[in-house]
């Protein structure tokens, strides 16, 4: 969900911008989910040739594709962040979104539950920093307490596999507006992980659209299904920085 939606100043107006922008929404996941269905229905001998050379090669809009202009397994950016949006907490009636900050090169990923006024300033409600590098989460509310735990799984890697397998391209929206994506499908079995996801991403950047997570991480299970809005490079260095409230706090 966009935040724009909260920046009109009257309850009516805001109340209807917001549904109009609900339904967007749900038109983009609408279309999603039939790319997801269609790429399921795709062969399984779609596989790729394995990729010669490291996995940073793959970054850049002319690495999505080989010699061959076949698509090619891709890296997303390696420090971004976006609006996650998942399905179960669509509502008209919900101002708050979860936003995603990820930094692969230190090993950082935050989540941030956010509320917007109707005058379009947000308000941090709470966060959870996951540090990979030094295997510890924090549970953080501003203002308030912080609580840490013991990280037992691995960070989610930004490049693909080598072997993952292509199920097929599609387009999003119609006529010059058109999104050219790719959808991938591959495992993670290792570092504690257990898990099968399916990701779509833009064409030419490799930008992360839509991606459905199955499996076990860690001692739990996951079942996700999420998209991506407002994805972006430019994260400013302090929003990944621990609260000095974290500091000195053992592990739970």
């Amino acid at each position: 969900m966009d935040y724009f939606m909260f920046m009109l100043p009257t309850q009516n107006r805001t109340c209807f911008c917001y549904r109009s922008m609900f339904l967007e929404n749900m038109l983009l996941l609408s279309s999603v989910l039939s790319l997801l269905c269609f790429s399921r229905m795709v062969s399984s001998t779609h596989r790729t040739h394995v990729l010669q050379g490291s996995q940073d090669s793959r970054i850049g809009s002319d690495k999505t594709r080989d010699e061959t202009n076949h698509a090619r397994p891709c890296c997303l950016p390696y420090r971004f962040q976006a609006i996650v949006a998942s399905l179960p907490n669509f509502s008209d009636r919900r101002k708050a979104v979860a936003r995603m900050s990820r930094d692969w090169n230190n090993r950082i990923q935050i989540h941030s539950s956010v509320l917007f006024d109707s005058g379009g300033q947000e308000q941090i409600i709470r966060q959870t920093f996951m540090d990979f590098k030094h295997m510890v989460q924090y549970e953080y509310t501003p203002g308030g307490s912080c609580h840490t735990s013991t990280l037992n799984y691995g960070m989610l890697e930004p490049c693909m596999p080598e072997n993952a397998s292509y199920l097929g391209q599609s387009y999003m929206g119609a006529y010059n507006n058109q999104m050219v994506v790719n959808t991938w499908n591959f495992q993670r079995t290792n570092l504690n992980r257990d898990l099968e996801i399916t990701i779509v991403v833009t064409a030419d950047k490799c930008v992360p659209v839509s991606e459905h997570i199955t499996g076990k991480i860690g001692t739990g299970k996951a079942e996700s299904m999420i998209f991506f809005t407002n994805v972006t490079e430019q994260v400013d260095n302090s929003v990944f920085e621990i609260p000095h409230t974290c500091f000195g706090v053992q592990p739970m």
